[in-house]
């Protein structure tokens, strides 16, 4: 008789059946073999779902676009001038883009032209003369000079800055113009005439303190149609010229 029959004879008898060493493999394998596996499976599992639920947002994104970007080129004479940027605009799926940019431009054009800040004055003139017509932008440049009186530079110099707060504007296409029935009938509207009313409050900050004031600007300006060109499948260049602007105080 053993010493292992002698002190544990269940023990013994599992060796000799060899069910000893099936027990053995079953815990080893319990304790590490199983586990990895456990693990690198849910693992893959995880991966696969992540991968699975990032495919479907994507699909859905791309299934249901709610808004459309249309990039629209704009004439400007030397775009080392002026930095490019992207804005986003709200436009319906079916409108037409022409409207929200025509918005865009009178705003910006009546920004520049109504603030005043001594640094940005270049800056200003360079965008108002890519967009004014040769007599307007006469004119605007007359504001400016310094041998006129009213001369905004000599009234403001660097110490006072101007800044414009749109509250209301109304723009209207030429009751001539009908871009819509153009397009159904393919015809080509080179530039269509715009009429705009701005509605602003300006406010002028200086160390003597601020004056606020209620403004009307009206404007008349050109633009053309944002088309598809058929041929070449891209959008056709934009133009937007200003032709004639004034201002007067609201009491």
């Amino acid at each position: 008789m053993s010493k292992l029959d002698k002190y544990n004879p269940e023990i013994a008898e599992k060796v000799r059946s060899g069910k000893y060493y099936k027990e053995a493999w079953d815990w080893y394998a319990l304790k590490y073999i199983y586990p990895v596996s456990q693990r690198t499976l849910f693992i893959f599992v995880t991966l696969a779902a992540i991968t699975v639920t990032v495919s479907a947002l994507v699909i859905l994104y791309n299934f249901y676009p709610l808004k459309i970007r249309v990039p629209v080129a704009v004439n400007i004479e030397d775009m080392g001038l002026d930095y490019a940027r992207l804005v986003k605009m709200q436009v319906p799926v079916k409108g037409d883009p022409t409207v929200p940019v025509a918005d865009y431009l009178v705003r910006e054009y009546v920004t520049k032209i109504e603030t005043y800040n001594f640094k940005q004055i270049d800056r200003h003139l360079r965008f108002l003369s890519q967009f004014s017509s040769p007599g307007l932008m006469e004119e605007i440049q007359k504001r400016y000079d310094t041998r006129n009186l009213d001369s905004l530079i000599l009234k403001y110099r660097d110490h006072t800055t101007r800044t414009i707060r749109i509250t209301q504007m109304n723009v209207t296409m030429d009751p001539l113009f009908d871009i819509a029935k153009a397009r159904q009938k393919d015809i080509v509207l080179e530039n269509v005439l715009y009429h705009a009313i701005i509605e602003f409050e300006s406010e002028e900050v200086n160390l003597l303190g601020v004056t606020q004031h209620k403004w009307q600007a009206s404007m008349d300006f050109n633009m053309s149609p944002i088309t598809l060109d058929k041929t070449t499948k891209t959008f056709k260049k934009l133009d937007f010229v200003v032709n004639s602007y004034s201002v007067r105080p609201v009491q």
